[in-house]
């Protein structure tokens, strides 16, 4: 199976290298990595983007927002939703525009990785 290109998009710096650690160690490919739904849905038109790992949360664009244009961009795109408060109703209003699935952030990092690498092969299987 063909291993992704990751973009990702969380306004915390921490966030981030969590994230850029658990993505190697699945063997993922981190493209880009930006602070808000504006700039990630700039990265997507700009580069060849698999994942997406995408925030709720952020300054000048939120996910939630970020999400159509993004799928407007690359409609083959998978995107999983990044929260660090389980707001069910946007999860859900993120997962019905698209979304693949969701990550709380205060899960352990085990977990997190699990998701990925589950809801990717889910998503891509050839």
């Amino acid at each position: 199976m063909k291993m992704a290109n990751v973009l990702i998009a969380d306004d915390s710096r921490s966030v981030r290298a969590m994230l850029r650690m658990i993505l190697g160690e699945l063997g993922f490919t981190v493209v880009a990595e930006v602070e808000n739904g504006k700039d990630a849905v700039a990265e997507v038109e700009k580069q060849d983007v698999d994942l997406i790992l995408l925030d709720i949360n952020m300054p000048i664009m939120t996910g939630d927002n970020a999400i159509d244009p993004i799928l407007d961009s690359n409609p083959e795109v998978v995107i999983i939703m990044m929260t660090s408060v389980s707001e069910r109703n946007i999860v859900e209003k993120c997962l019905n525009l698209g979304a693949s699935n969701f990550i709380v952030k205060d899960n352990d990092w085990k977990h997190i990785q699990s998701t990925i690498q589950e809801t990717w092969e889910l998503n891509k299987l050839d």
